[in-house]
């Protein structure tokens, strides 16, 4: 499958999941969301991303809306 983010800088993050897990993800990051082309990840309300920026700070975002889209939007 083709990547839509390919031409993005897209980031390493990780996905918490309330149960414990974790998964890692490539994704763009935005000020109102954050976008990935993985499928295979089972993103849900109330998971948590965590970005690490390069100062050492490590960001996190709450999914309130996991918002699956197929295709291009």
């Amino acid at each position: 499958m083709r990547s839509i983010l390919k031409n993005f800088p897209t980031e390493k993050l990780i996905l918490h999941k309330p149960s414990g897990g974790t998964y890692e993800v490539k994704g763009l990051v935005e000020p109102s969301e954050i976008q990935s082309d993985d499928v295979t990840v089972p993103i849900a309300p109330n998971d948590y991303f965590e970005r690490n920026l390069p100062n050492g700070i490590i960001e996190y975002y709450k999914v309130i809306d996991p918002g699956f889209y197929k295709g291009m939007q």
